[in-house]
């Protein structure tokens, strides 16, 4: 090997590993989506005919919920949404971690119409 393409060939290994690492970062990063993440969440947890019917299935309802702080504090900080209290609480579908994360990301992204 020419002692002078050893510099190039460090060069090209840099600049691969540099492009790999900066995809793999792109690839992790998601945009929770109100109508493909959000929707059917809400329609399973929130409009199951015990609490908000389709009130949430509605941007806007959400939106205004979101930028009032109430979603952000019921949903993610209490952890209280939907209540345990629901008589029929076992037809309900409880919020998993996950889908609460869901809720913040979309808070913290602006709370989009996506």
């Amino acid at each position: 090997m020419n002692t002078n393409s050893l510099p190039n060939m460090v060069g090209l290994l840099a600049l691969l590993c540099f492009t790999y690492s900066c995809s793999k970062e792109l690839d992790e990063v998601y945009i929770v989506s109100f109508e493909n993440d959000l929707k059917p969440v809400l329609a399973m947890s929130c409009s199951n005919g015990y609490c908000h019917a389709n009130y949430f299935q509605k941007y806007n309802n959400l939106k205004l919920v979101a930028d009032n702080g109430e979603l952000l504090k019921r949903v993610i900080v209490e952890e209280s949404m939907p209540p345990t209290e629901i008589e029929n609480i076992q037809e309900a579908n409880p919020i998993t971690r996950e889908q609460r994360l869901l809720f913040e990301s979309w808070i913290k992204d602006g709370a989009k119409n996506n």
